[in-house]
């Protein structure tokens, strides 16, 4: 099993923003003709206010365009590599110590590919989607999982959360042959906006559409502990009053607005979780079996 996490944000009127405003990372992995290595491929679906992302100056003529060039241009001008959020890499913790941690922000400046999704002008967003190809070395005399993480801030001001709001999006890779398949785990591709417009007073259900290459059961919920990075107080305490609450098996997030908590301009963020499972036992060299724990994880937000 492996989950994907993605945060959806959520907003009564469009407010003023100045970053990420959500998105979602999955991956694929595939042996690599380098020993002792793996290929893995993220897909990044990634939302940003108008002309705050990697498009720059992005307008509905630029769906479909790649904009790669448009990127590293912005990164060299900026002498920020930095500007489009920071990435890194670790194996997964076994106690207190923390395992081959690096930074990998240069290298998938490098490796990055980026093409424009959509455009809205309107609600004032444009979405790309990134692919990136990278290659990892894996140890096998202590097979391990390891995490890919994406970190920057939320757009503009959340409310009761104030601005420069941590994104934090992240990845768990099992890069060892699946017992069922006999390749490696591959996570769900989950395909959301980054952006939606509620109407305040009502109640809203949002199917969270996700499909999985492996054929596995797939299930979502309300992200919690270090997947809810800065929103695990705001998602506990809209699930304690019974205001956000997630159908697990279809994948249906329900939202409540017919609330005094909210007012017209209210701007939230919402961290989720996407699983998948195995529909019958089996193992990898990271000794996890998919039908009881996941294989790996994805972050949406």
């Amino acid at each position: 099993m492996k989950p994907l996490l993605f945060s959806l944000l959520l907003c009564l009127t469009l407010n003023e923003v100045y970053g990420i405003y959500g998105g979602c990372m999955s991956y694929s992995s595939s042996p690599s003709n380098v020993p002792g290595h793996i290929e893995v491929k993220l897909f990044f679906l990634n939302g940003w206010k108008l002309q705050r992302g990697p498009c720059e100056n992005c307008t509905e003529n630029d769906e479909g365009s790649e904009v790669t060039a448009r990127r590293k241009q912005y990164i060299n001008a900026t002498n920020d590599p930095e500007a489009f959020g920071k990435w890194s890499f670790e194996w997964e913790l076994r106690g207190p110590q923390r395992i081959g941690y690096q930074n990998l922000t240069y290298k998938v400046n490098k490796r990055i590919r980026d093409v424009v999704i959509m455009v809205n002008k309107h609600e004032g967003w444009e979405l790309e989607s990134s692919e990136i190809n990278l290659l990892v070395s894996i140890n096998t005399s202590e097979p391990r999982r390891f995490d890919i993480m994406f970190e920057n801030v939320m757009d503009g001001t959340l409310t009761n959360m104030g601005r420069a709001v941590p994104a934090f999006l992240q990845v768990k890779v099992d890069p060892y042959n699946r017992t069922d398949t006999g390749k490696p785990n591959s996570s769900p591709v989950v395909l959301v906006k980054p952006y939606y417009s509620l109407e305040n007073g009502k109640t809203h259900k949002i199917h969270i559409p996700a499909v999985d290459d492996d054929a596995d059961v797939i299930e979502c919920e309300l992200s919690n502990f270090i997947e809810a990075g800065a929103f695990q107080k705001i998602v506990k305490n809209l699930t304690t009053m019974n205001i956000i609450r997630m159908h697990k098996k279809d994948c249906l997030l329900t939202i409540n607005l017919n609330n005094s908590r909210f007012s017209v301009g209210d701007t939230f963020a919402l961290p989720i979780t996407v699983k998948d499972y195995g529909r019958k036992y089996i193992v990898t060299l990271s000794r996890h079996s998919a039908y009881e724990t996941p294989l790996g994880r994805v972050t949406v937000l």
